[in-house]
Order: C-alpha cells, then structure tokens, then sequence
C-alpha cells in the first residue's frame, strides 16, 4: 500500500506566528511530528509542504522530502484542504513514483506533536481492516 504522509505548513500564520517552528521543548513543533512519522514502518514518505525555506530546511533536516516551495495561491488564507488535495499533493505523488489511484494520503497537521506512534498505528490499522471489507 502506498500511503505518503503528506504535511502543510506555510509560513504565513496571523493567529500564533511561526507556530509550526516554534520551540517545543527545545525541539520546533514540526521537527516532532516528522519525527514520530518516521517511526511508522507503512509510511512510504513524509512530505512537507511550504512557501517558507525556514520551514523548508527544518524539515529536511528532519528528515521530510521538501520540494519547490508551493505557489502563492496555495499558500494563502483562501487555500482549502481540497485546494491542496487537487494541486499539490499531485507532486509529491510524482516525486516518490505512485500513481493517484494507487496513493493513500496521511494528511498530518504540521503543530501535531502530541499525536503518539501508537494512535497513528491504531488509525492505520483501522483503515486497513476498512479497506478489505
């Protein structure tokens, strides 16, 4: 199964500044999450999706696959989940070699460091018993 974890995070936030960046215990928020990702042996890749090259390297180091920073449209306050789905993950797919109807998308919200390997396993493991039924 082809399922890619797919993680926006501009970095235009109005509410709470470099929220995806900021320290969490020393470590930025974003780096967590990639971090736990990693630990998910079903995962084929972890993909961040940026307009910001502090953002962008964060996560590289982290160990995500960061491509060219997205386009000003999809970086905006009007940019929807859907607005993503249809013209952005399509790249990623490109980039690790799935086709669109072979994928699954992990879509992980970039300041969700709380989220435990064992809820994303649980998850996973529900999906799949959906998918054979």
């Amino acid at each position: 199964m082809n399922v890619i974890a797919y993680i926006p995070a501009r970095g235009g936030s109005k509410r709470i500044p470099r929220k995806n960046i900021r320290c969490l215990n020393g470590v930025p928020v974003i780096a967590y999450v990639i971090q736990t990702l990693k630990k998910l042996h079903f995962l084929q890749g972890i993909c961040v999706s940026t307009d910001d090259s502090e953002i962008a390297d964060i996560s590289t180091h982290s160990g995500a696959v960061t491509l060219d920073f997205r386009s000003s449209e999809l970086s905006g306050d009007d940019a929807t989940f859907q607005d993503l789905v249809r013209w952005d993950i399509p790249r990623y797919l490109d980039h690790f070699g799935v086709e669109v109807n072979q994928a699954y998308i992990l879509f992980v919200i970039a300041t969700a460091a709380l989220v435990t390997v064992e809820l994303y396993q649980k998850a996973y493991e529900l999906f799949q018993s959906n998918q054979s039924s």
